[in-house]
């Protein structure tokens, strides 16, 4: 490490390993993504330390950042992050990968469940431009696998693809939430 590097102090743990990638859409050429318990995400030089960006405050962050780059075939440059706030409505939001400002955030109403904490990543996937992530209803405390569009200016869920008729009397454990519907996930065969 350069003896000019600056550390980036946070007023909150910072609970996971934060991604560097190496792309270009700041002044950096490779972008380090924090997201600490103070609720903000934070965009780094992973060169120097220096401090690029801090998005506005989303409660309390778990989990680390995604995202998905124009470089790598995304439509746009987006970090993903979801909150843990107990007890509390958690969003799942996409913020610019430029400047930490905000894009859109996702809240389940569909049905007033409502999104619980968000403990884990998310994983992108740039052929079906769809930001994965898991949570659980904070009602019903089911465990759901939610899938918005990471194409589109605001967050919206995935088309129903193909329905699996569920056997009678086995009951899913999990399941995702596409177009306001929920599908039963089973292990393949």
């Amino acid at each position: 490490m350069p003896a000019s590097y600056k550390h980036v102090q946070t007023p909150a743990p910072i609970q996971h390993r934060p991604p560097v990638i190496p792309v270009s859409v700041t002044a950096a050429d490779h972008l380090a993504l924090l997201s600490a318990q103070d609720g903000f995400v934070r965009g780094v030089d992973a060169n120097s330390g220096d401090l690029l960006w801090t998005s506005n405050s989303f409660g309390m962050l778990q989990a680390g950042p995604a995202a998905s780059f124009v470089a790598f075939g995304a439509a746009r440059n987006l970090v993903f992050v979801g909150t843990r706030n107990a007890g509390q409505e958690n969003v799942f939001a996409a913020i610019k990968a430029e400047n930490g400002g905000d894009e859109w955030e996702y809240q389940d109403d569909d049905g007033g469940q409502g999104l619980g904490i968000v403990n884990g990543s998310a994983s992108v996937d740039y052929s079906r431009g769809r930001v994965y992530f898991a949570s659980h209803e904070r009602a019903s405390g089911a465990n759901t696998i939610f899938a918005p569009s990471a194409r589109e200016r605001r967050a919206r869920l995935a088309p129903r693809d193909r329905e699996r008729e569920r056997k009678p009397g086995r009951a899913a454990r999990h399941s995702l939430r596409c177009g306001g519907r929920r599908k039963a996930l089973r292990p393949r065969r």
